[in-house]
């Protein structure tokens, strides 16, 4: 009874030691005193002008959590976005047959570089969202902006958390 009471002991704290996952906290973002400068996001293939949107979502973010952001090129890490795609997922169906509701889903390429210019990372970001037309789209025409807005909120958070331990790391 007791050998079986001090393998599970064991195996459950050997374990965990084994898998032990690295959490990088803000504090540490500060401490490092990370510099990134954040390219406004190039959009070549979206009608719209969304690259303020993400570019405001996108530094008020990095702002928040502590990263020290630099007006040049070379004074830091450069995150490049590029907005590859912007999708309303129903285009196909008919606006009177889908009358309160649209999917819309936004793709984002997202490329880090040194202060060197090589990359570390990029990765493809894609965010879909429910979003509710207006009752009246003539009267409310900040409607798509601000689900444009709300999207990048959203979607922020998840490129910060790819790119935080390439930053950290490089600065420990």
């Amino acid at each position: 009874m007791f050998q079986v009471f001090f393998l599970s002991l064991f195996l459950l704290t050997f374990s965990a030691c084994l898998h032990k996952q690295e959490n990088f906290s803000h504090y540490q973002i500060k401490k490092a005193d990370v510099p990134l400068f954040i390219e406004m996001p190039k959009n070549n293939l979206v009608f719209d002008n969304i690259s303020p949107c993400a570019y405001q979502a996108l530094y008020q973010h990095f702002q928040r959590l502590g990263y020290r952001l630099v007006n040049h090129h070379h004074d830091g890490y450069v995150l490049k976005i590029k907005i590859k795609n912007l999708d309303f997922l129903n285009k196909l169906i008919s606006p009177d047959v889908l009358l309160f509701h649209a999917t819309i889903r936004i793709e984002l390429l997202c490329q880090l570089f040194n202060f060197d210019n090589k990359l570390i990372t990029e990765k493809t970001f894609s965010c879909p969202s429910l979003i509710s037309k207006p009752r009246s789209p003539i009267l409310n025409s900040d409607f798509l902006e601000f689900t444009y807005n709300r999207l990048f909120t959203r979607t922020a958070p998840k490129i910060e958390q790819y790119i935080r331990p390439f930053l950290l790391e490089a600065f420990k």
